[in-house]
């Protein structure tokens, strides 16, 4: 009975091993995929946005010297 189980459980481990092989580098296949993604669109979201993110904090200094704050 005992020898039983334990080849029941070693089938059981193959199966599964069989099944899931490869799926742990594959998931982090794709969270460096999104990291890359997301890296990339921040980069062009600056590019586009932050010459005018300058000129408000320009505009906001220039306010400041001239009211003496």
């Amino acid at each position: 009975m005992l020898h039983a189980l334990i080849s029941g459980w070693r089938n059981l481990r193959y199966i599964h091993r069989y099944y899931t092989h490869g799926e742990d580098g594959q998931g982090m296949v794709e969270y460096a995929l999104i990291m890359i993604f997301v890296s990339v669109m921040l980069v062009i979201l600056l590019v586009i946005i932050g010459p005018s993110i300058g000129n408000i904090y320009s505009n906001l200094v220039a306010v400041l010297e001239n009211t003496g704050g």
